[in-house]
């Protein structure tokens, strides 16, 4: 997927706020909670996202994905090349990372979404 269509996919999700954080770093947020950042500064665009407990070591381990800077101990990954995942892993990938985010939001939060 291309960042235009990773933007739109992202913006699909109910509640779902963009914002540009830290320079160029486009920010996905549910509820004013990020859960996914695209760094357009980068030459190929890199991405980071929220992933759950049992994916942070299956995709720590692969290629060209590491535990993301400043974001792993919140079990938070970086893709290097948004262009190695496919459309049908971003689209899960971000719809996860979305949920995960919004499960941690106080209940009046998720019900107003």
């Amino acid at each position: 997927m291309e960042i235009d269509q990773l933007r739109e996919y992202c913006l699909s999700m109910t509640g779902t706020t963009e914002g540009m954080k830290w320079g160029e770093n486009l920010t996905f947020m549910v509820g004013g909670k990020i859960f996914a950042v695209f760094s357009l500064d980068t030459t190929p665009i890199n991405a980071s996202f929220q992933v759950s407990d049992e994916d942070f070591e299956t995709m720590s381990e692969r290629e060209r994905m590491k535990p993301a800077p400043y974001f792993a101990k919140n079990i938070w990954i970086c893709v290097e090349n948004i262009g190695i995942v496919s459309d049908n892993e971003w689209k899960e990938i971000l719809t996860n990372a979305y949920e995960i985010i919004k499960a941690k939001l106080p209940e009046k939060v998720r019900e107003n979404l």
